[in-house]
């Protein structure tokens, strides 16, 4: 935990300063003389060292560093100097012994450490001065200062440790602070220093240099000049003593250990020791930590030098250990080794010892294990120095063997050029080789080699060279090794490669819109067509069989109507084998209009089309079928009355939205189709007046005569009688619908002018008629007039 003590000086009482003791000849370690001022006027750097200096404020106020003149000579008196630290001004801030200057300086290597500072006082600046010192970098103990342990001018030390200017401002006081009591301030890395305002004595306030009756003006300044740490270098060890650590007698290449132990001096240490011929080097040493060495011959060692860490040297080194080399025995050599046998194998071809040595291999003589590496070694009896060969081989060879029969071992039949389900062996053997063999009998008599089959696995192909169809054959293989004699597995089989099917020709492509496609027969298969498959594409991905369709011919009937486009082929069998026709397309031609464009371009007279949106004709459009599943389909239009056809090959669906034909235009349906759903077809009259009728035949089924002049009086409906050749009155307009081919004559509705003519506009609403019809033509005599439409 950080503590920072702090104490008022109070209770004070004049000590007279004498020259402190201080211990062997001072060094400077870090020093700040500002001459000149380095790094920034907040951080200034150390002239000589390594050091940081920074302002202390945790009491608040106003200090603001520069540069100002400085102290030269014994640092008592007016200033002098080139250049100091200045705070101008300087708060001592609310709280005692808070704001001042920080100076810290690694003192490794020294001890006998002082510090040593010139400070100067405004008049009106706080007068009293508190120096903290800390060893850890963060916790700060208050120093007291004494006659014993500092030296100091024009001032004073009170009964708190605290030095005080006194009386006279403007003007530099040395003092100098002698840390030979605190152990911890010796070889310290972390060593710093505080110099912070302190209250005057017993008033708890900051009070004036030239007037101490008076509180400390916060604009007072104070500087600082000639800042230093000093201290006296670490002695080196008094004994350092070499010895070597048994064994000290090694192999030449072996490693030994010698140690260098130190009586006193600070670690770690520079040893530099010698084998007689060359000097060795060894930084941050440890006092009795082993130093490895590998000597090529015998030799003696001894220390050169032992340097402390600050780099004294040691004084009083002994020791002259020796270490004693073995020579090596020759290089062994010796031979890769293999057998066939089991059990204890007996390892030879080893170089021979020479006199007083011994021979030994690696795996110990006899071997009883599996195959492994060795290597031999020569030992000298006496010293016990040995030598390795290079790594060699030993092989223990296993004759071959078979734990698991070809599998599957059974029958198996084919198609001719399709593969077998492939036989596996499991075997072994060192050098491990395998040679198939086929028989048309199961027997390795007269069995055929199969080239190129060194696999524990084979499969037997339908189309081999010199495979007969429908012929029986039966395979085994010959397992063989390093080590004798070869082994031979039982039979599979047999194996049968049955003739291939001829899938065979079918007939050629068509293109549909609306009626079922035309039959599709097939030619040149073996021997039979099992049934037809359909597909949604070429590839037969996803291949639908069609029921009860084994014949070479398939009917219309059973491909039905098309909505899209379909992929035929037959499938031929000879025995267990299929094959194949070619695949016939039946395109099924559709664009659908959705709205605003054709799905699939424009329609032809082989299309199917589609109404799924609202359509108004811009001239003739040509279907092979047409649906309308929604939208209002218009063809012409009520203005211009354009003739607009809509032209159909085939039949007419309406399952939603409706289909209207304006003035003008017209359907056309080229083929006897049936169609489905309502139409409207709107005709108009050429103008006409209040008694004058128009001819009329109806475009669609069951229109109701009085519903396609509703206005007109009832008895205003005639038909033609050629029995008794003069026109007839309906007898019941509102009910009777018009015959198919019949004509009528209709006068116009009674709210029309007897005198100004007008265009009367009629609407057949219904099924379109299409189609054949027979309308009898009668002629009696000179009565020859019909009328029909």
């Amino acid at each position: 935990m950080k503590t920072t003590l702090l104490s008022n000086c109070k209770n004070f009482f004049f000590v007279f300063g004498f020259l402190l003791l201080t211990i062997g000849s001072k060094a400077q370690i870090t020093s700040w003389t500002f001459d000149p001022f380095l790094g920034t006027t907040s951080n200034p750097l150390p002239n000589i060292g390594v050091g940081t200096a920074s302002i202390i404020n945790l009491g608040g106020g106003t200090i603001t560093p520069g540069a100002r003149t400085g102290m030269a000579g014994t640092g008592c008196g007016v200033q002098s100097g080139v250049t100091a630290w200045a705070f101008e001004p300087f708060d001592p801030g609310s709280l005692n012994e808070s704001n001042g200057a920080q100076f810290s300086a690694s003192t490794a290597g020294y001890q006998n450490i002082t510090f040593t500072w010139d400070q100067r006082w405004s008049n009106t600046a706080a007068n009293t001065v508190r120096l903290q010192y800390t060893t850890d970098g963060s916790t700060w103990v208050s120093f007291i200062m004494t006659g014993a342990n500092t030296t100091f001018c024009n001032g004073s030390i009170n009964g708190n440790g605290c030095f005080e200017a006194n009386l006279v401002g403007d003007e530099y006081r040395r003092t100098s602070v002698n840390f030979s009591a605190i152990l911890a301030a010796n070889n310290n890395p972390n060593f710093g220093v505080r110099l912070l305002a302190s209250h005057y004595q017993a008033t708890g306030q900051f009070r004036q240099v030239s007037t101490p009756a008076v509180v400390a003006n916060p604009l007072g300044t104070w500087r600082f000049d000639n800042v230093s740490f000093n201290g006296t270098l670490l002695p080196g060890p008094t004994a350092s003593v070499i010895t070597a650590v048994a064994p000290t007698a090694v192999c030449l290449g072996a490693t030994a250990n010698i140690r260098v132990t130190m009586t006193g001096g600070t670690g770690p240490f520079t040893v530099v020791y010698s084998n007689g011929i060359t000097n060795f080097t060894v930084n941050n040493y440890v006092s009795g930590t082993n130093i490895p060495i590998t000597p090529t011959a015998t030799r003696t060692y001894t220390i050169v030098s032992v340097t402390n860490a600050n780099g004294v040297a040691g004084t009083g080194n002994s020791g002259s250990p020796s270490i004693t080399v073995n020579a090596l025995p020759p290089i062994p050599t010796a031979t890769n080794l293999a057998t066939c046998l089991t059990g204890a194998f007996t390892m030879t071809g080893g170089s021979a010892p020479p006199i007083g040595h011994t021979g030994s291999y690696s795996t110990g003589n006899p071997y009883l294990g599996p195959t492994t590496t060795f290597t031999y070694t020569i030992t000298n009896t006496v010293t016990s120095c040995s030598r390795s060969s290079t790594t060699y081989t030993f092989t223990r060879n296993s004759a071959p063997a078979i734990s698991s029969q070809p599998s599957p071992s059974g029958a198996q039949t084919v198609c001719q050029g399709q593969p077998f389900l492939p036989i596996t062996v499991v075997a072994a053997a060192s050098g491990i080789a395998y040679s198939w063999r086929r028989n048309t009998i199961p027997s390795t008599a007269g069995a055929t080699t199969l080239p190129l089959t060194n696999s524990a696995t084979y499969t037997p192909l339908s189309n081999f060279v010199g495979i007969i169809p429908g012929q029986a054959y039966y395979y085994y293989v010959v397992v063989s090794g390093t080590c004798t004699p070869a082994v031979i597995s039982a039979f599979a089989g047999p194996f049968i490669a049955q003739p291939a099917a001829v899938g065979g020709t079918a007939s050629g492509n068509q293109s549909v819109c609306i009626n079922p496609p035309s039959d599709l027969t097939v030619t040149g298969f073996t021997t039979s067509i099992i049934k037809w498959q359909y597909a949604t594409d070429f590839a037969f991905t996803t291949p639908i069989d069609i029921p009860a369709s084994a014949s070479a011919t398939l009917t219309s009937a059973q491909m039905g109507v098309l909505t899209a486009t379909r992929y035929y082929r037959a499938v031929a069998a000879n025995g267990i084998c299929e094959a194949f026709s070619n695949v016939i397309t039946i395109t099924y031609d559709s664009t659908t209009w959705n709205g605003l464009a054709w799905t699939n371009g424009a329609p032809t007279s082989g299309s199917a089309v589609i109404f799924a949106g609202n359509y108004n004709s811009t001239g003739d459009l040509n279907a092979c079928s047409v649906q309308i599943t929604s939208g209002n389909v218009v063809f012409g239009n009520s203005v211009t009355f354009p003739n607009h056809n809509l032209i159909i090959q085939n039949g007419l669906t309406i399952s939603g939205g409706s289909l209207t034909f304006e003035n003008n235009s017209s359907l056309v349906q080229v083929n006897n189709t049936t169609n489905i759903g309502a139409i409207t077809y709107n005709r108009n009259t050429t103008p006409v007046r209040k008694f004058d009728y128009t001819y009329w035949s109806s475009p669609v089924d069951l229109q109701i005569l009085a519903n396609l002049s509703p206005l007109t009086l009832v008895d205003k409906y005639f038909w033609f009688n050629t029995a008794i050749y003069n026109w007839n009155a309906v007898a019941a307009p509102a009910l009777t619908p018009m015959d198919i081919g019949k004509g009528y004559i209709i006068r116009a509705p009674q709210t029309f002018d007897p005198l100004t003519p007008a265009v009367y506009p009629a609407s057949f609403i219904g099924v379109p008629n299409n189609g054949d019809y027979t309308v009898d033509i009668v002629k009696n005599g000179a009565n020859d007039l019909n009328c029909i439409w």
